[in-house]
């Protein structure tokens, strides 16, 4: 059996980067004792908020935030919402952040956190460099709608995969997944025969983007008034995501629970096809879509 000899000066020098590794979660430990114990809560929550809206094109509303050790941020009943509408579309019971300690040893710091709402949560990554990743289950939402304020999407959260970059930049691939359930749309009462609204059941969403361009490869519903299916293109407008351009081809039928008044009114729009659905169009910005 044959051994090698390992060099004096190589074993050293790993001895030295062991030193300089273990000083440097010392220091980060001492740090962050001395910041948790000193840091004002009020200070805490105005810090907090800056940087989420710094980076990300929404309000956040914070009751209370703590400092743990190691940096994790803890608090209770947040709000997420649109800049340009009052009524939040995302209400948090708790919420936690803390540091990617390995991320920041390798030179490309992290944090990553959880967002809980009962029954469901939100959990995220994201590193310095941009890279950012989302999943979910189980989350209640309710959006109001830029064309009227009466009027509201809501529904579950199901399932949710995110996978790009903040900021986006024009080499930025992403994926996103989407389910929903018991979605409805708030305000169209009238139309449906439903006092919750129009049902539009399950939704499912697809899409893949390069940049600000995404191409929607699935978008369906099912069990709802009305059963649609397409697909098209958004052109996201990161900094008012409502004024995103939108352009999807729909096709549209009405469900089994769909009320007669829908059902007729369903037949004065768009074309008709072969297998008896209604081609539609959409377009527009989020805040202004028209059907066609």
């Amino acid at each position: 059996m044959r051994f090698i000899k390992q060099k004096p000066g190589r074993s050293l020098q790993a001895e030295k980067n062991t030193h300089r590794v273990l000083a440097g979660v010392l220091f980060i430990l001492a740090f962050s004792c001395g910041f948790y114990l000193t840091f004002p809560d009020t200070l805490l929550k105005q810090t907090l908020t800056n940087q989420f809206e710094k980076h990300f094109p929404v309000q956040l509303e914070l009751t209370e935030a703590n400092l743990l050790p190691l940096l994790t941020l803890s608090g209770k009943q947040a709000s997420i919402s649109i800049p340009s509408e009052a009524m939040p579309f995302l209400q948090i019971e708790s919420f936690s952040v803390s540091p990617k300690w390995l991320s920041t040893i390798t030179g490309d710091p992290g944090i990553k956190g959880q967002l809980q709402s009962s029954p469901g949560q939100i959990s995220f990554q994201w590193q310095k460099s941009g890279e950012l990743e989302i999943l979910g289950n189980d989350m209640p939402f309710e959006i109001p709608l830029a064309t009227s304020p009466a009027m509201r999407i809501a529904g579950t959260l199901k399932t949710a995969a995110i996978e790009t970059d903040v900021p986006i930049k024009k080499q930025t691939e992403s994926l996103l997944e989407i389910s929903l359930g018991n979605v409805a749309i708030r305000g169209l009462g009238a139309l449906s025969g439903h006092q919750n609204g129009l049902k539009l059941g399950s939704l499912t969403l697809q899409a893949t983007g390069r940049g600000n361009a995404f191409t929607i490869t699935n978008f369906q519903t099912s069990e709802g008034d009305l059963l649609i299916a397409g697909q098209g293109t958004l052109i996201l407008a990161a900094a008012d995501p409502i004024k995103s351009r939108i352009n999807l081809n729909l096709r549209v039928t009405a469900g089994r629970s769909a009320d007669p008044t829908l059902s007729s009114l369903l037949e004065l729009a768009g074309t008709k096809q072969a297998d008896g659905s209604r081609k539609l169009q959409l377009a527009g910005t989020l805040a202004n879509p028209t059907i066609r």
